[in-house]
């Protein structure tokens, strides 16, 4: 398969694809037959999600599947031989017959429950040729061990990495490429804060990846060593949570943060994690005096003028947002709106007030609510 012909989705996007193709939500009109356009459209639809690694694609198809209420069947491909994926075949009462596969019974129950069902084939790309190959009739027929699923209540996602990925992926061959959808999706800053901020990482880490957002996924010029991916910032997160109750030697940490991102980036965000330490403006004094505490020059200081904001986006609430706007009113915008999308996005209480109207007002040239 060539990447190269596949227009690239952004990874918050995701979902919206996703309920296209499957007709989750939205009006349903109906052909003359009365049966649901949508569904139709879906019936025999499979898709196939490929991109970066440690992005969050699997993340965000278990959670679209679970927030619309559907069996999510989840098979890794690498761990099964062919015969295990589409079903084991041996003699029964002198015929010869085929077994379904342990994920099979779980889909076929699931079906009698009328649930409807998400299977997400993981790794197919990694997975064997002969294993890709036996995934063929599943794919294309809906059958599964010589019983049907056809009828749209069934649909499959495959996943998968890009030869320029380095993940061992193998080929796939046309007849499988040909019976999917295909979409590749991009890294993107603004769905990783939003998972950021509703799974409580370190306000550092994010304060970082607003500074750089370089930082976020860069798999360039990486040969075995480690790089640092949506995936590998949490465990970053993680571990500074851990790090500063336990208390450890600063060599330490660093070493820490580059055996999750790599050297490189761990000396930058280690030299961060100094300044957002040592803020040279306490917040408290910020929230007290909004007008009067200087606003860090963002041409010489703009790592210390996101550590602040970061910081004030982290700890403002309902009673200190006078203030914290007054105070984003002073600063660029481009470093002022990111910071405000951080805070209501932690506190969605802010886009109640006065002063989230306000700052909303004189930014909408620029500030886009998502």
């Amino acid at each position: 398969m060539n990447e190269q012909n596949i227009i690239n989705v952004p990874l918050a996007q995701l979902p919206v694809m996703l309920d296209l193709e499957f007709g989750v939500q939205g009006h349903r009109p109906k052909n003359r037959e009365g049966e649901s356009i949508q569904e139709k459209f879906a019936k025999g639809n499979p898709i196939m999600v490929t991109g970066p690694v440690g992005v969050g694609k699997s993340s965000i198809q278990e959670q679209f599947a679970v927030a619309n209420d559907y069996e999510c069947i989840i098979v890794n491909l690498v761990d099964y031989l062919p015969s295990e994926v589409s079903g084991w075949v041996t003699e029964k009462d002198g015929e010869v017959v085929k077994l379904l596969p342990d994920w099979g019974k779980r889909l076929f129950d699931a079906l009698e429950n009328d649930r409807k069902v998400v299977v997400i084939l993981e790794e197919f790309a990694q997975a064997d040729e002969d294993v890709q190959k036996n995934t063929s009739q599943i794919i294309h027929d809906q059958r599964l061990a010589g019983r049907s699923f056809s009828g749209g209540n069934v649909f499959i996602i495959a996943n998968g990495n890009r030869r320029e990925d380095k993940a061992g992926v193998n080929r796939i061959p046309e007849h499988i490429v040909s019976r999917f959808t295909h979409y590749n999706v991009d890294v993107d800053l603004e769905t990783t804060i939003d998972y950021a901020v509703a799974n409580d990482w370190r306000p550092e880490v994010m304060a970082f990846l607003r500074w750089h957002p370089e930082a976020l996924h860069d798999h360039k010029d990486r040969d075995g060593t480690q790089f640092p991916t949506p995936r590998a910032w949490e465990k970053v997160s993680n571990f500074i949570e851990v790090a500063l109750k336990v208390g450890i030697e600063p060599a330490l940490e660093r070493a820490g943060i580059a055996g999750r991102i790599g050297a490189g980036w761990a000396t930058q965000f280690s030299g961060f994690l100094k300044i957002f330490r040592n803020l040279p403006v306490n917040p408290a004094e910020v929230f007290a005096n909004p007008e009067g505490v200087d606003v860090p020059d963002p041409a010489t200081k703009a790592d210390v003028l996101w550590a602040l904001l970061g910081s004030l986006a982290h700890q403002v609430d309902k009673k200190t947002c006078g203030a914290f706007v007054t105070y984003l009113l002073r600063c660029p915008p481009e470093f002022a709106v990111c910071a405000f999308k951080q805070a209501h996005k932690r506190d969605g209480e802010l886009k109640k007030t006065e002063a989230f109207t306000k700052f909303y007002v004189a930014n909408e040239d620029v500030y886009h609510d998502d």
